[in-house]
């Protein structure tokens, strides 16, 4: 809920998940800035444009340069964002909404190089302790505070994501969503969740999100459990792929 005038800064949903704003009542503008175009509005210092409407040129000389989108969302409109697309959003009159983030196996990636990007901001921050008892503990601990996950819940997050998609591919989705009314219909009308062959695709994203991971993240790499919890999941995919060929 917003009143006329009220406004969200620019910036890029978190963690880099899609999102959707579906409008009750009022008008948004909407200023949208297709992906990968950091470069043109990010100083020196690592800060972006707070404000697309005020911002100074001198600072930020290269940003006339990027391809943006206007867009006016009408009552009764729902505006789709995919990830990496950064954008500012203005109320036209008293506005009601409805807005929901979510990932899948499609931008998994994306998620992934943020968790990265994150932690190595954690490390950069914190390097003149580095050799505290604990630092590597310490940097999960920040790192949670700040971006709202650490290594161990995103590893967790694709456990529950192997889960969903495995038990729905076979018709046994975890008692979530197997209880939840709407698990028949989420199953007949996305095929991620009916198809073995899609699925195969979106476990397979998984997968090589585990592995980078495992194999190419300093975090993980440097805690047994953590790397064990991958390899549990990794054989757990390894047995559904044995079954469904």
């Amino acid at each position: 809920m917003g009143g006329d005038g009220t406004w969200t800064p620019f910036h890029e949903d978190v963690y880099r998940s899609y999102s959707w704003s579906a409008n009750i009542c009022g008008q948004k503008l909407w200023r949208l800035v297709a992906p990968n175009q950091e470069h043109l509005f990010t100083d020196s210092l690592g800060n972006t444009i707070y404000d697309l409407r005020n911002y100074d040129p001198a600072e930020f000389p290269r940003f006339t340069s990027a391809v943006q989108y206007e867009v006016v969302q009408n009552p009764g409109e729902c505006l789709f964002v995919p990830s990496g697309w950064w954008h500012q959003v203005v109320n036209i009159g008293h506005c009601i909404s409805i807005n929901h983030n979510w990932a899948n196996a499609y931008n998994l990636h994306h998620l992934v190089d943020r968790l990265q990007r994150d932690y190595r901001r954690v490390v950069h921050a914190l390097r003149d302790v580095a050799d505290m008892d604990g630092f590597a503990q310490h940097c999960q601990l920040v790192l949670r505070a700040d971006s709202g996950i650490d290594h161990l819940m995103f590893v967790q997050f694709l456990a529950h994501m192997r889960r969903v998609y495995v038990g729905c591919s076979e018709d046994q989705p975890p008692p979530m969503l197997a209880a939840h009314p709407s698990s028949v219909a989420l199953r007949q009308t996305d095929p991620h969740f009916w198809s073995k062959g899609e699925v195969g695709v979106a476990l397979d994203r998984i997968r090589q999100a585990f592995l980078r991971l495992r194999d190419h993240d300093p975090a993980t790499r440097s805690d047994p459990s953590l790397c064990q919890l991958i390899d549990n999941e990794l054989r757990e995919l390894d047995m559904w792929e044995s079954k469904v060929q």
